[in-house]
């Protein structure tokens, strides 16, 4: 889905832009889920990114509706989890290799060492086709059960309401994630502060058309904030896999203890840059009085007709 479609566009109706949204997402995963090839990391990628992408529009629209919002997100979060061992495999890979790039003081034989884990842990798991391809099937089917709901969600008919309570409930509920993880940056409460930074991210790009001041100015920033608190998480995995007494990696490495230890502190240093940078691209979102302010109001959004940036939903 281009990123001009994933977006509420000025020329329709809150409930159609949600409709129209939701469903080429779930058209897109139901897709590539039921094609003839394997599942790779790209299907992987994109079918979690539009779970994502749909949870972040059911909490645009949850407003008015409770029970709807328990049940679909529930679905969209369940599917999602579905495909995550699979996706975690690739990301800690991925972010080793991040690691030994930006830091050239990372114990080489510790690293090679959590490396061969890892692939060994992929690897096995990509083995199991006739599982993957009954989770994907299986999957499929949620979809298709999710896709003939969709007429049925009950969308407000004052969607200028619901997407102003939304973007701020999104917003207010970042700032509490950020100062949870900033006054105690435990590896629950970074992840936390990482889902919420997500969702406004999503939504300012879905919003970003219609509201240029302040969504399209944050979506940069936001995306930028959630890569980092992301690649925390995926270091964070990492701490737990080299600290599990049932893994071989501290046994097996001729440093051993030694190696171990360089490997938790170059862990332990890319975390901390990375939560450093995290905060430094918070205050450009959550930092500013005004916009705090006008959150607080409730008014984050042009609604008043008349005034710039304000549509019709």
């Amino acid at each position: 889905m281009s990123p001009a479609v994933f977006q509420f566009l000025p020329s329709e109706s809150f409930s159609a832009s949600v409709r129209r949204i939701v469903g080429g997402l779930i058209d897109e995963a139901s897709g590539i889920l039921d094609g003839p090839e394997p599942i790779s990391e790209e299907t992987i990628h994109t079918s979690r990114k539009n779970f994502k992408k749909i949870r972040a529009i059911i909490r645009l629209a949850r407003a008015d509706a409770p029970p709807f919002y328990k049940r679909e997100n529930g679905v969209f979060r369940n599917a999602g989890r579905m495909l995550s061992p699979l996706r975690d495999a690739d990301a800690m890979l991925e972010a080793l290799g991040l690691l030994e790039t930006v830091d050239r003081d990372v114990p080489p034989e510790g690293i090679a060492r959590l490396r061969e884990v890892l692939f060994t842990a992929r690897n096995d798991l990509r083995s199991r086709n006739h599982e993957h391809e009954a989770m994907a099937g299986n999957l499929v089917e949620i979809l298709k059960d999710a896709r003939s709901r969709l007429t049925d969600w009950p969308l407000s008919s004052d969607g200028e309401k619901v997407l102003a309570r939304g973007v701020a409930r999104a917003y207010r509920r970042g700032r509490r994630a950020r100062r949870r993880a900033v006054k105690k940056p435990t590896d629950k409460r970074v992840h936390t502060w990482r889902k919420r930074a997500k969702d406004l991210w999503y939504q300012s790009r879905l919003l970003a058309m219609s509201y240029p001041d302040p969504l399209g100015l944050w979506e940069h920033d936001l995306d930028l904030l959630a890569k980092a608190l992301g690649e925390f998480n995926d270091l964070a995995m990492l701490r737990r896999i080299l600290l599990d007494d049932r893994n071989s990696v501290v046994r097996e490495t001729g440093g051993g203890v030694d190696q171990q230890g360089g490997m938790q502190r170059s862990l332990n240093r890319r975390a901390a840059e990375l939560l450093k940078e995290a905060k430094a691209t918070a205050i450009r979102v959550y930092g500013a009085v005004e916009v705090a302010e006008e959150i607080n109001s409730r008014s984050i959004l042009p609604l008043r007709p008349g005034t710039p940036g304000a549509r019709t939903v």
